[in-house]
């Protein structure tokens, strides 16, 4: 069962109005169910970036546009769009008079909601979840994908592309292997790719994460499997065990010497 949540953020400066917003957003998420979480509610558009940056999944962003702080929500708008050209971005405001500028900015919102009146507010606050839950599903399925950024552009892989990730012999770089592409990008550690990929990933050793759902056969002896495209990763000692077992409810083959 696959319990991935694609994440929402909030970004509102006004203490009260940002804990109304919070409350509507999980409750809505809760009773319609829906497959996301809020994972940064804050005042500080450094904050929401930070966390951002931690993971870089495509995400739903609500953002007060007159931000008290160094970046306002237009900056913050601009910051997102230029590594991630699929965010959802929602301006939440009593600016109205901001909204020409957001094509200057060219950050393609889907919604400007004004916040003179709760109840309209609220509607289209809960048409904009709504919309992005079903941008991200298709035949009932979350589509997840991972993002990279490899020179000024950004790549966006559904998951059942990739067929394994392994550092590349340089610091801090990262070769992903596809089903017909390689790729190479920077990142900060193969720790922090692990926790933001989840299942169907895991990790085989310091150096290699495969998707499970790519492996071919394995070899319990050498403590090697092998992808589709016919590469073999090695399976660290400790770890072997653990996905062993998983290979094996797989009912994925053995290789024979």
């Amino acid at each position: 069962m696959n319990n991935f949540k694609f994440p929402i953020y909030v970004c509102e400066d006004n203490a009260k109005q940002r804990d109304w917003l919070t409350h509507l957003i999980r409750q809505y998420v809760m009773i319609e169910d829906l497959p996301m979480e809020l994972v940064c509610s804050t005042g500080d558009p450094q904050v929401l970036l930070d966390t951002w940056a931690e993971s870089r999944q495509h995400g739903l962003f609500f953002l007060d546009i007159d931000l008290q702080a160094e970046i306002d929500g237009l900056d913050l708008a601009r910051r997102i769009r230029d590594v991630d050209s699929l965010a959802i971005l929602v301006f939440v405001t009593t600016r109205e008079d901001y909204i020409p500028l957001t094509f200057d900015y060219q950050v393609m919102p889907l919604d400007f909601i004004p916040k003179d009146d709760p109840e309209v507010m609220a509607r289209r606050i809960k048409k904009a979840l709504s919309t992005y839950a079903k941008r991200q599903l298709k035949d009932g399925d979350v589509k997840q994908v991972f993002s990279f950024k490899q020179g000024s552009r950004e790549i966006a892989l559904p998951y059942n592309q990739i067929q394994y990730l392994a550092t590349a012999g340089q610091a801090h770089v990262i070769e992903l292997t596809t089903d017909n592409s390689r790729y190479q990008f920077y990142h900060k550690s193969m720790k922090q790719i692990m926790d933001s990929l989840g299942d169907p990933f895991v990790k085989l050793s310091q150096s290699e994460i495969v998707n499970i759902d790519k492996v071919q056969s394995y070899h319990p002896i050498e403590k090697t499997l092998t992808v589709q495209n016919g590469d073999k990763l090695t399976i660290a000692q400790r770890l072997y065990g653990k996905i062993s077992r998983a290979l094996k409810a797989r009912n994925i083959p053995t290789e024979k010497d």
